[in-house]
């Protein structure tokens, strides 16, 4: 194919609307989120940052011809790099050609439709001084060029359907290095797709008009909004297997396929039935008015983009006409469930149509209040989350202003009355910077998606105007009268409440788990509690035959406020609480004594956290708590994949005893799921980024107390992150300031919440940032050789004693740094690292390490290392046991654990043997009393995959619990007719396999 092939009459495609049409939109089909900036009708300005899987660009209206086509971009500046792309998917990162020019080199790569498939096609060095980009194509045969020269010519591995244009800044860089821009314009293009019309009706079961809107799926060109008689034409270029998503307000959703439209512009009445509520439970358990009024708004919204923010401007809290879309509350208006595509979601597919749209957006309804609403009270509105900035308007009136994100906030509306009718619109704002520093925001929007919007649940409340409980904290205390009771000696709940307005008494009763009234107490305003200036501000309510909270054996108790004025109810809140204690103790160094790093006393001791008086291995995994139905919204509250039981369900499946919830509040009724199924949280506080400003530094400060405001009562957070990484605070290590300000946070961090350990900085040396005061010694390590991460451990076994600086802040550890922390005997948990290869069970032969958190859950997004895909999906499983039958990651997480002293993966040559030493940790909680017996079978393979037994043994180890013993050595010979050897071990207690654990050796 001859570059003159190509027609040359091409039109121009103009990056500013004719006001009919808009031809171009910045989109998001892969996180992390970019920007762009229309510079005027030639040239966009569009910013990237090209680490992991950024595909964040302008995309096109112009849908390119499969027969005989053309698109020419002119570079006008370009830092790092530029690519220009034919798109060819429909929503999510999948079917493209790119075209990319970095630094004197171009590249040409293809993407299909399924993970992992992704070709490098060309590369070739050019002109640092190439201005302009082209690629043409005829059929299945596409040529691309930079400047004149040809860069590569031939066909793709896979059907790239008539495609659009996408322009994107491009070049490798790390998470740390600013972003980039590239500046592109003009755009000719020739061989244009004409458009189609589609025309329909939205329609009811009885067949009367629904008022929404319509949009062709992963198009964000293909919208119309219904007239009032439920009509819509709706224009796109048909790709052949497209599907129209129809949404009507106040109703619901219906994906109809291309089979289903029918052939020519019109297609028959589509009919959508009222769908279930989405998120329809309360969503504060935390704070429980259920029992009273209550109107959950969630639902089918109106929607606009305000792009120009000129919605105030245009009074658009009034005005109804520009609202175009609807919209699925409560999720992000980024996510797929959103806009009505979930059906489309997939590992690589998770944001929907306004996926690249960051600024102003409006939501709008009307709404009628419910019957059963009672006479003489006044209406509470009240909001889960909005990200980030929320203006609330009932009735054209400004009710309310929140700016953060993540934490509730409420509007008072004044009395309401059954049955009457409403306006709301809610104006929400989120910063169109993707790598904000002045907010507290979490990994969205530099790391994963971002997640602006209406993001939790939308409710109405009634409220008395006299007076209303506006605060209620649990606390427990438990105490042990020796270290070596179970049993505790004395346990209360310490109360505290905040009440507005007049009031005459109030009624606070405890009940057991199993729901009976255990504790009664009525306290009057003014009424002094407490025998101490510090505890006088709370209610002591002892609890006799006390339930603790464990893991095991996770006991909540309900704590119910009832509040009285004239003998008459008022009001009433309840909460759950659990009764537990969560402490560092010193670990029994002479049953460690034995493991082989040397004994407590050479080295000064060592901790393990303490939950109930018995000691705890910490097995973690990292969650990020995102999913690719709603973003940072789960999916429901059951029964869904990417719903909050089933994300719970999946993390005690693998084993896990705890969640470090990463950099992100999560919804109340997680934290409620985690209580109620026993699984520790380790809970963060949203960092920004950059070093501390006086603006960044309140608004964390904002955050963190709602934070703790909200979240005070739950019983499964037993650790508190301020930061992580450094995150918000990048001058740690040096800025003596900086350290001042964490080390005040950390103690006002214990006397807020004793109940819970702290954590200054979750600590990662290799950027570096370490600790300065904290409860957990906790590590971020990422390698990826088993015997370099097996030194590592052996590093840091030797580096865990009082007095040490290893992972603090001190100038021993660099010249700059500042201050002189040093370690004091907290438990060291390895708090990230990444799991392959054998690494997790390396770690439990040594006793020093208290625990450990794995990163993830779940893949996320471009983050892939878990045993679930994003999408929910379990990977093959990559174990086997004794008998060759898969076995899954739960393996690496067993209270106990059999531990060899080799990698995964070996060579021995054939005749050659090796001596492989085998630990034994005993962490069990439950069997600790049961002897633990140590199996090894060593299991030869031949040429034609056949086995046999070589060597197997049983034998009884004596350990103490919850330590770590060398149990041993296996010899394992390599038989000359075997091409492979294996070692499998595992563990019984009380005849029941405790854990397990394998590696294989291969010819040389």
């Amino acid at each position: 194919m001859q570059k003159t092939d190509i027609p040359v009459n091409g039109m121009n495609v103009p990056f500013i609307s004719s006001g009919k049409t808009a031809e171009w939109v910045h989109a998001c089909f892969a996180s992390p989120f970019g920007r762009a900036q229309v510079l005027d009708e030639q040239h966009v300005q569009i910013w990237g940052k090209d680490f992991h899987n950024n595909r964040s660009g302008m995309l096109s209206r112009t849908r390119l011809s499969r027969e005989n086509s053309r698109v020419e971009v002119g570079l006008s500046q370009v830092e790092r790099g530029a690519a220009l792309v034919l798109y060819g998917g429909n929503g999510g990162w999948e079917r493209a050609l790119e075209l990319i020019l970095t630094e004197g080199k171009v590249m040409v790569t293809a993407v299909g439709a399924g993970r992992g498939e992704s070709w490098q096609l060309s590369q070739a060095s050019v002109d640092n001084r190439a201005k302009r980009l082209t690629i043409h194509r005829h059929g299945d045969l596409f040529a691309c060029y930079v400047e004149e020269q040809l860069v590569w010519r031939g066909s793709l591995p896979f059907d790239l359907p008539a495609a659009r244009i996408l322009l994107r800044a491009a070049g490798k860089v790390d998470v740390l290095t600013p972003e980039y821009s590239a500046v592109f314009g003009p755009v000719l293009v020739s061989g244009v797709v004409h458009e189609t019309v589609l025309s329909g009706r939205l329609v009811n079961a009885d067949g009367k008009p629904l008022a929404g809107s319509v949009h062709i799926a992963g198009d964000p060109f293909a919208v119309a909004k219904t007239d009032a008689s439920g009509r819509f034409e709706v224009s796109f270029a048909p790709l052949g297997d497209d599907a129209l998503v129809c949404g009507a307000v106040g109703t619901g959703w219906r994906v109809v396929s291309a089979r289903e439209l029918g052939n020519g512009g019109g297609c028959p009445d589509i009919c959508i039935t009222e769908e279930d509520q989405p998120r329809s439970e309360y969503p504060r358990p935390d704070f429980d008015r259920s029992t009273g009024w209550w109107q959950n708004l969630n639902g089918t919204w109106w929607f606009a983009l305000d792009p120009d923010d000129m919605g105030q401007v245009h009074n658009w809290v009034e005005d109804e006409q520009p609202y175009r879309h609807v919209i699925r509350v409560p999720f992000p208006w980024t996510s797929l469930l959103a806009c009505g595509e979930e059906d489309f979601a997939s590992a690589d597919h998770y944001t929907g149509i306004w996926g690249g749209y960051t600024g102003t957006a409006w939501y709008r309804r009307k709404v009628t209040v419910a019957a059963q609403f009672p006479q003489g009270q006044i209406g509470v509105l009240k909001c889960g989350a909005v990200g980030l900035v929320a203006e609330v308007y009932w009735d054209g009136k400004l009710v309310g202003q929140n700016e953060g994100g993540y934490a509730p906030f409420e509007c008072e509306l004044g009395e309401l009355k059954a049955g009457s009718e409403h306006s709301l619109v809610v104006r929400v704002s989120f910063p169109r910077e993707f790598n904000p520093i002045d907010f507290s925001i979490g990994k969205q929007g530099w790391w994963f998606s971002h997640t602006p919007g209406i993001w939790q649940t939308v409710w109405l409340e009634a409220r008395s105007p006299q007076s209303h409980i506006q605060q209620l904290h649990v606390r427990p205390e438990v105490h042990f009268a020796s270290n070596s009771d179970l049993e505790p000696s004395n346990t209360t709940f310490l109360i505290k409440t905040e009440i507005a307005g007049k009031w005459d008494y109030l009624v606070v009763k405890v009940l057991d788990p199993d729901g009976n009234e255990v504790a009664k107490e009525t306290i009057r305003p003014n009424m002094m509690v407490g025998s101490s200036q510090e505890d006088q501000e709370w209610l002591q309510i002892s609890i006799q035959d006390p339930r603790l909270w464990d893991v095991d054996d996770p006991n909540l108790y309900t704590v119910g406020a009832h509040l009285y004025s004239s003998d008459r109810l008022i009001d009433r809140v309840s909460t759950y609480c659990g009764l537990r204690q969560i402490r560092c103790d010193w670990a029994d160094g002479e049953s460690m004594g034995n493991a082989q790093s040397g004994t407590q006393e050479e080295h000064g001791g060592y901790q393990y956290v303490f939950l109930n008086n018995r000691p705890l291995y910490v097995i973690g995994i990292l969650d990020q708590a995102y999913n690719p139905w709603g973003l940072y919204t789960y999916t429901a509250y059951d029964s869904k994949p990417g719903s909050i039981l089933e994300d719970i369900r999946i993390t005690k499946q693998q084993g896990y005893n705890l969640n470090r919830l990463h950099i992100k509040q999560n919804e109340p009724l997680w934290l409620y799921a985690a209580a109620v199924n026993g699984l520790l949280v380790w809970d963060e506080i949203p960092n920004s980024l950059g070093t501390p400003t006086s603006e960044s530094w309140e608004r964390w400060l904002r955050q963190y107390y709602l934070q703790h405001r909200r979240d005070f009562n739950c019983p499964a957070i037993v650790i508190r992150s301020l930061f992580n990484e450094a995150w918000g605070i990048d001058d740690l290590r040096t800025n003596p300031a900086t350290q001042a300000k964490v080390l005040s946070l950390v103690k006002l961090q214990r006397a807020l919440e004793p109940h819970r350990l702290v954590v200054d900085n979750s600590a990662a040396q290799g950027y570096p940032n370490r600790h300065l005061d904290t409860d957990i010694n906790d590590e971020h390590v990422y390698l990826r050789d088993w015997w370099e991460w097996r030194r590592k451990l052996e590093l840091i076994q030797r580096e865990i004693y009082p007095g040490s600086p290893y992972n603090f802040h001190s100038g021993q550890n660099e010249s700059d740094e500042v201050g002189d922390a040093r370690q004091s005997g907290q438990p060291y948990i390895m708090s990230e690292f990444t799991s392959d290869n054998g690494k997790t069970l390396a770690l439990r032969m040594f006793p020093r390490i208290a625990g450990f958190v794995k990163i993830d859950l779940t893949d996320y997004e471009w983050e892939l290392h878990s045993a679930f895909t994003y999408d929910r999906l379990l990977k093959p499983l990559q174990y086997l046991d004794a008998d060759f039958e898969p076995v899954g990651d739960e393996m690496e997480h067993s209270l106990d654990a059999v531990v060899l002293d080799t990698g995964p993966i070996n060579y021995l040559r054939k005749g050659g043997i090796t001596i492989v030493p085998i630990y034994v940790a005993a962490f069990h909680r439950k069997l600790a009393h049961y002897p633990v017996n140590l199996h090894t079978r060593v299991v030869g393979e031949r040429d034609d995959g056949s086995t046999f037994i070589l060597e197997e043994s049983k034998t009884e180890v004596p350990i103490r619990p919850f330590s770590v013993t060398k149990a041993g050595v296996a010899e394992v010979r390599r038989p000359k007719e075997c091409e492979r050897v294996f070692l499998f071990t595992w563990l019984t207690r009380d005849g029941r396999v405790t854990a397990r654990n394998l590696a294989h050796w291969v010819g040389m």
